[in-house]
């Protein structure tokens, strides 16, 4: 027995409705077949390593596909079936933690979701063929027992999928036993009477098998499925109405092997919506086709040894760059960053170098003329700034003083300049105290675009404290390079950024001299954090790179990482600069590096 439709619909619910002229809009393209022949030598590549992808964590055994969320105190978040029957979850900083399984059992993948702050709501297919569901409001510190969130109704043919739209707000799609597309939503305190029945395609869907649900925007909904002729099928619900199911143009010759994965994201500064669907290709790698008013080429990610099992996993609400999980062929959990613009070639020699650090790297680029990011490692992960922070402190004393009509005294210019050009810690915090602290700070930033940056809990007034991302630093950047603050505000900063003592300016000034850049060091007791920011080709480029790795290192280590990302980002002739040895050996730990204005702890 499928599942059961009951009544009607209020108008803030989807509804179903005949394929309208909206469709016309998609451009039938040429695009790759998903297995072609032309790859299909590949398929017999063997297990890992993944050079075209990352390791989540290093352990674990995975026993279903990955499900993961993005939350801005603790970065990714995975969830997986473990070879115990129950889930698991960790973070790139946490080790795996068991949530256990419902007393019946678990049957496929899990899904989740998060639709507001600290708040991640896990959902199952039990062993009863029944939703299940389990709970957090603290970002997993605790959670609530297993429970059904609407009880015995509806027999479940598939595992569940998720999404949210806005706080409060979640809705749920599953199979029922009649091979139609069912969907319930919760709506801040209670859920929607009965399972609604969003039918077929007209290719039935692969029976047991659950499909994909994402938004862009409150009262959008996309739902993806693969067809039993594992071609792929959407349908989308908007002016309050499902529009009815087809076949994306342009997808046709696409074979998939898996159920698809959607991800909405918004690129660049001040970017637009784009929706990606990843799947599993006939010949086991990764394959991505993209709606930007019309639906790309299948695209292939990684390299000839990234094949995987089961299904892709992406983040369930909307990100500013695509990010998907995959489950190698050797029960790992791997990420993959798919290329966003141009130059595919030079992010792809990035991400692999930085693969291949130790510890924790991620980048971000944004190129301020097309409004394009390239990201790689764990671009949205937020770790401690240390002095990179320094610019967006200067930043916010220029926006204050503009907002007062004024320029900078002598007093703030004379801070301003020892504060970015030694990286002097005083300097920083007489302005940082000036400004407003870090509210004010972060305030700044996140008006400016950054999404995942805080104060750390416990130092929330510590500025070199402040958790942020390589992803928020390089938009912020960006802003600046572009002119935000104004022609006189944006060069009374880059013009200190030019003027960085020698000492300081290792990294991305090394790899791409005549850079504008600032950078940061912190040695706690077991990890190196050195994290740099450069603005390149005069203002069209924004690099930040994060970087955090085991003490016995040394700073020299991660100095290195920031020069390898800008070197392979920028090889020689593409800014006008000379390229370097990107793989300079890592020296062994050094004493902590003092200077003017700088302390033993680091800048």
């Amino acid at each position: 027995m499928g599942l059961i439709s009951r009544g009607v619909r209020l108008a803030a619910a989807p509804r179903r409705q005949s394929l309208h002229v909206a469709l016309a809009v998609l451009a039938i393209l040429t695009l790759s077949l998903v297995g072609t022949v032309a790859r299909a030598s590949r398929a017999g590549a063997l297990a890992g390593p993944y050079p075209g992808a990352s390791l989540f964590v290093g352990n674990g055994t995975l026993a279903s596909s990955p499900a993961t969320v993005n939350m801005p105190d603790i970065g990714h978040v995975v969830f997986v079936v473990g070879t115990d029957g129950g889930i698991w979850w960790t973070t790139q900083f946490k080790p795996w933690n068991g949530l256990g399984s419902p007393p019946v059992g678990i049957i496929g993948d899990p899904a989740v979701v998060s639709w507001g702050p600290g708040r991640i709501d896990l959902f199952v297919q039990g062993g009863d063929h029944r939703l299940w569901q389990r709970w957090t409001a603290c970002s997993g510190c605790s959670w609530s027992g297993w429970f059904k969130p609407v009880g015995d109704e509806g027999t479940l043919a598939s595992a569940p999928a998720v999404t949210s739209w806005a706080p409060g707000r979640i809705d749920v799609v599953v199979q029922g036993t009649d091979g139609s597309t069912y969907q319930r939503d919760w709506d801040t305190d209670s859920w929607s009477g009965g399972w609604f029945n969003l039918l077929a395609p007209p290719v039935p869907a692969t029976m047991g098998e659950h499909g994909t649900i994402t938004t862009w925007a409150p009262g959008r909904l996309d739902v993806f499925v693969r067809g039993n002729n594992n071609r792929l099928y959407q349908n989308f619900f908007t002016n309050g109405f499902w529009q009815g199911w087809f076949q994306p143009t342009g997808t046709e010759k696409g074979t998939l092997a898996s159920a698809p994965a959607a991800d909405t994201w918004t690129g660049g500064v001040g970017g637009h919506n784009h929706l990606t669907v990843f799947v599993q290709g006939a010949d086991g790698h990764l394959y991505q086709t993209t709606f930007d008013g019309a639906w790309s080429a299948w695209n292939v990610e990684g390299a000839d040894q990234d094949v995987f099992v089961g299904s892709p996993g992406v983040p369930t609400t909307r990100q500013t760059q695509p990010y998907v999980l995959v489950r190698g062929t050797d029960n790992r959990c791997y990420q993959f960053l798919p290329a966003t613009t141009q130059g595919t070639g030079q992010q792809a020699q990035a991400a692999a170098f930085i693969a291949q650090r130790a510890g924790f790297s991620s980048f971000t680029l944004v190129d301020t003329q097309t409004q394009t990011q390239v990201s790689g490692g764990s671009f949205t992960t937020a770790i401690r700034t240390a002095s990179v922070i320094k610019v967006p402190i200067a930043m916010a004393l220029v926006a204050r003083a503009t907002a007062q009509h004024r320029g900078l005294t002598e007093r703030e210019q004379s801070l301003l300049h020892s504060m970015i050009t030694q990286s002097d810690n005083d300097a920083a915090t007489a302005l940082w105290n000036e400004v407003g602290g870090s509210p004010a700070v972060i305030a700044m930033m996140r008006s400016l675009g950054a999404t995942n940056t805080s104060p750390y809990p416990s130092s929330p007034n510590a500025w070199g404290f402040t958790l942020s991302t390589s992803h928020d630093l390089a938009v912020v950047l960006a802003q600046l390079a572009s002119g935000a603050l104004g022609p006189s505000g944006t060069n009374a900063i880059i013009t200190q950024m030019h003027q960085v003592i020698a000492s300081q300016s290792w990294g991305i000034g090394a790899a791409l001299p005549g850079s504008a850049v600032k950078n940061g060091w912190y040695p706690d007791p077991g990890d190196w954090r050195v994290n740099c920011l450069g603005i390149i080709g005069g203002t069209r480029y924004a690099l930040a790179v994060m970087t955090q790795y085991p003490i016995g290192l040394g700073q020299l280590y991660g100095e290195h990482t920031c020069q390898g990302v800008a070197a392979a980002l920028f090889p020689s002739g593409s800014v006008g600069v000379g390229a370097v040895d990107a793989n300079a050996p890592p020296a062994a730990s050094l004493p902590a590096i003092t200077g003017i204005g700088m302390t033993a702890d680091g800048g």
